[in-house]
Formats: C-alpha cells, structure tokens, sequence
C-alpha cells in the first residue's frame, strides 16, 4: 500500500509515513489496525470530531492548543537533550510524537535523526516539513541536501533558493554557501559582487571561512575594489580563529608589507602558527632562510601547490 500523501510504500501497521510524516486516522474500534483513510474523510473515526481539510490533527480549542504548547515545549527540550546526550533511542519517539502535531523543531531533529542513521530519503521528507513552515536550521539541511544530492536528485537551483531562505533568515552557514554559490556560478548565474555581499553578513557573524575568503576578495580584488589594508583586516580575524590558510596569507602580507608595514618578526610569528596545522606553503616559507622571493615567485609557488592539491584529490577520487 502506498501513503496517500507522497505516494511511497508503506505498511498498514506503521504510524506514521517515515518519509513525508502523514499519519494514518485510527479505526474507533479497538481491536483495529491503524488505518489509512481517505482523502475525503471528514470526521475522526476515533472520537467523532472534525478532521481537517489537510489530514492534520482536529482543530483544538484556544485553551487546548494553549495547554498542549506548554506540554510540547517541555517534551520538545527533553527530546533535544537526549538526542545531545546521543541517546537518539529515546529522542526519536518523542520528535515523532510531536511532528505529528506540524512542530518544526521536532520535524527537524527527526530529520537530523535520519540522517545520522544515513537515511537521507527520509531524512529530506521532515528536513522540507520543516523548512516550508520556515526553520532555518531544516532550509539549511534541505539545501544541503540537493547541493549534495543525498536523498534527492542533485539540484544546484534548488539548492540555491533553500540556501537564498535560510540566508535571508541570518542562517550564517547559509549565508557563506550561498555566497560560494554565487562566487562559483553553481545554480545561479556567476556573480562576485552578490557573492562578496553574502560573505560579508558571514563573515560579520565570526564564520572563520567567510573573513578568509571575503579577505582574499579584497586582496585581489573580486567583486570589489582591491584594498590590501581591509584584506589584512579580515585574515586576522580569520588568522586568529585558527584557519590556517588566513595565518599563512596574513603571515605573507607582513613579509612583503601590503595593507601592513612590512615586519618579518610578525610574519614569521604567522608562518608558524599556520606550519603547526601542516600548512605546506607556511612551512616552506620558515624553510627558505634568507632566500628573498618576489611577490610573483610566492604567487607562482602557490599556484603549484594547489595543482598538487588538486591531483591529489582526483588520486583518491579515482579510489573510490
């Protein structure tokens, strides 16, 4: 038999659809099996009140629906914290429980259940539940999922409008990969100037990635005028969070002066903290001794390293 609501099979005997969250309407009699009814049922077999037009529970009065609120959120925080406690056994029924009820948080976290579990298919039908009643967090996690193509069909475009909503909500992590998505040109026409905006509200939110791209933006000037003093200003930030790719730029921006007063001491100071996380172009810079390199020797020792990187990725890839 097939859930009237997204049409895949399930069983008689289930709940709840796993994969879109439809419940089944239970027959009054008890010694019945949970039942699918169809789409024109009016009333709740079970204690005669009104079904709505959307399959949903029946509408509840004020006082009710004010009592179950009060009921949910407390069940709702025990849930969360089971589920970061990994106790995702004694999470799970209580998320179903109130997914049941249209509660975007509990829709989420089922979601991110499934997906821990590796079932992506199902973990998409209560990532969109929740995203269309507007959860960031499950906007987000559905996005992911076209970008990557886990349990959907691989669509940039679609990926971009979810990421475009998260976004819009403050979403940071949605903010970065749609502006990556408009840097790159995957789903939406190439654009550096929208993709400089977008990491911009990242990287003002602390994302470390952002502050180091939105730097490397005003290094060379993409989708904005080049300006070598705000580059510095946001490699630090990044440098000093720990990304390791900002500390060996910012390191190379005390080396040859730009945006900074030239200072060896201090560019030494940020090789090494960007060579003690293996970065392979900070620790050759600490190797060359007194040997000067030119802006364009640098540039050209860092081109090769990322073909190297590059070929080293396509190796594993070809592993797989």
């Amino acid at each position: 038999m097939n859930c009237p609501n997204c049409n895949k099979e399930v069983s008689p005997d289930w709940k709840l659809c796993p994969f879109c969250g439809f419940e089944p309407k239970k027959c009054s009699n008890p010694g019945c099996q949970p039942r699918w009814l169809p789409k024109e049922a009016r009333f709740c077999p079970e204690c005669g009140k009104a079904l709505s037009d959307t399959y949903s529970e029946h509408t509840l009065t004020t006082e009710h629906a004010s009592h179950q609120y009060s009921t949910n959120n407390n069940e709702l925080s025990t849930a969360i914290s089971y589920y970061k406690n990994d106790e995702a056994e004694k999470a799970m029924p209580i998320f179903q429980k109130l997914a049941r009820t249209g509660n975007p948080e509990a829709e989420y976290y089922l979601g991110k259940l499934f997906d821990d579990d590796v079932e992506y298919e199902k973990a998409v039908g209560w990532y969109r539940k929740a995203a269309e009643q507007g959860h960031a967090d499950a906007q987000y996690e559905l996005a992911d999922s076209y970008y990557y193509g886990n349990g959907v069909d691989k669509d940039e475009e679609e990926a971009v409008k979810w990421y475009r909503k998260a976004a819009e909500q403050g979403h940071v992590d949605a903010q970065y990969e749609l502006a990556d998505s408009y840097y790159y040109g995957n789903g939406v026409d190439e654009d550096e100037e929208e993709a400089v905006m977008w990491y911009r509200k990242a990287a003002e939110q602390g994302h470390t990635d952002a502050q180091y791209t939105l730097g490397k933006c005003y290094y060379y000037g993409n989708g904005v005028d080049e300006d070598e003093e705000e580059a510095v200003k946001w490699y630090r930030k990044a440098a000093e969070q720990g990304r390791s790719d900002a500390q060996y730029a910012l390191g190379k921006c005390y080396y040859f002066g730009d945006g900074v007063d030239e200072d060896e001491e201090e560019a030494v100071k940020w090789y090494r903290k960007a060579a003690e996380q293996g970065s392979k172009l900070a620790i050759e810079a600490l190797t060359r001794n007194d040997e000067a390199l030119t802006r364009e020797e640098v540039l050209k020792r860092e081109i090769e390293a990322k073909k190297n990187v590059i070929e080293e990725v396509k190796k594993i890839l070809d592993d797989i």
